[in-house]
């Protein structure tokens, strides 16, 4: 994604929430991420939404047979 695709709406200038980076997989991308939200409270009390993000399982599954795995041994044998 680009810096532009990643810049937040006004309130959140400078910021970059989940949110925005999940919505440009979806329309630009066309990732198959499933959503579900709910209610929650948050720390101070007040009434919030709480979302979940998923990939179906054939996604992530051929996601690691298309070199995931090797990416993952990579990232983990570079920190």
């Amino acid at each position: 994604m680009s810096n532009t695709d990643q810049t937040g709406a006004e309130p959140l200038r400078g910021r970059v929430t989940l949110a925005a980076i999940v919505r440009i997989l979806k329309r630009k991308y066309h990732w198959p991420i499933e959503t579900t939200s709910f209610p929650s409270n948050a720390a101070d009390g007040r009434a919030t939404w709480a979302t979940v993000y998923s990939l179906p399982p054939d996604v992530i599954a051929a996601a690691m047979d298309a070199r995931g795995r090797d990416w993952l041994r990579s990232s983990r044998d570079s920190s």
